[in-house]
C-alpha cells in the first residue's frame, strides 16, 4: 500500500500490522490522488462483509483482532487501542485495524457513533 503524505509518498506493507486512520492519511492530498493511492486490499476475491453499529463503541469491550476490521466514525470522539499504540479518532474518521491487532475503543465522549464493517468466512 502506498501512502501519499505531505511531499513525499510513503511506502506501506501491503499488510499492516497497526492501525491506519485512512482519513488522514487521505487528507494532505487531493481527493483524485487518494483514490489513487490509498487503500487496503486483501488476497480474497469474495467475502461476506459484516456490518452494524457499535452501542457506546462496545463499552470498550477488546476485540480480539481475529478478522480485519474497518471503522467508520460517524459521530463523536473516542480513541482506539492497539497494544501500546493509541489513535484519536473523530466523527469523519475511516480507521482499518488489520487482523492480528487486538483493540478496543476508550476514552469516549458518550455521544459517538461507530459502524464496524468485517469480513466473515471467505471464498
Amino acid at each position: 500500500m502506498r501512502i501519499t503524505g505531505g511531499e513525499q509518498p510513503i511506502e506501506m506493507p501491503s499488510r499492516p500490522s497497526k492501525p491506519i486512520n485512512l482519513t488522514a492519511a487521505a487528507e494532505p492530498v487531493p481527493w483524485a490522488e487518494a483514490c489513487k493511492t490509498i487503500g487496503v486490499a486483501g488476497p480474497s476475491e469474495l467475502v461476506a462483509l459484516d456490518v452494524r453499529g457499535l452501542t457506546h463503541a462496545d463499552n470498550g469491550r477488546l476485540n480480539d483482532g481475529s478478522r480485519e476490521t474497518v471503522y467508520v466514525v460517524v459521530a463523536g470522539f473516542g480513541v482506539l487501542r492497539c497494544d501500546d499504540a493509541a489513535m484519536e479518532c473523530t466523527a469523519g474518521d475511516v480507521i482499518f485495524v488489520p487482523r492480528g491487532c487486538p483493540h478496543r475503543f476508550e476514552r469516549l465522549d458518550g455521544e459517538i457513533k461507530i459502524w464496524t464493517i468485517s469480513p466473515v468466512g471467505g471464498p
